[in-house]
């Protein structure tokens, strides 16, 4: 399982699943938690980082954390954008 990791703040990305009422969910339905096991898990690096680049605040650097290991990876950008 992989969590998002914010590398400044060192806290871990949880979806709010907030909505606005119509079932659509609001701009940006995330938050950070300090615990690992609260953060949303993917059970792929790659489904991840496709949350983290799409989904997440572009101001800010992510990290891929291997939850079993703790093992850290910056996100991968290059797959998106051309380098």
């Amino acid at each position: 399982m992989y969590a998002i990791k914010n590398k400044k703040s060192q806290l871990f990305a949880k979806h709010t699943g907030e909505t606005n009422g119509y079932g659509q969910y609001v701009e940006y339905p995330w938050e950070l938690v300090s615990d690992i096991n609260q953060a949303q898990q993917y059970t792929t690096f790659i489904h991840a980082n496709e949350i983290a680049f799409w989904h997440l605040d572009h101001y800010e650097e992510w990290l891929i954390v291997n939850v079993e290991t703790g093992e850290e990876t910056p996100m991968q950008k290059g797959k998106y954008i051309p380098v």
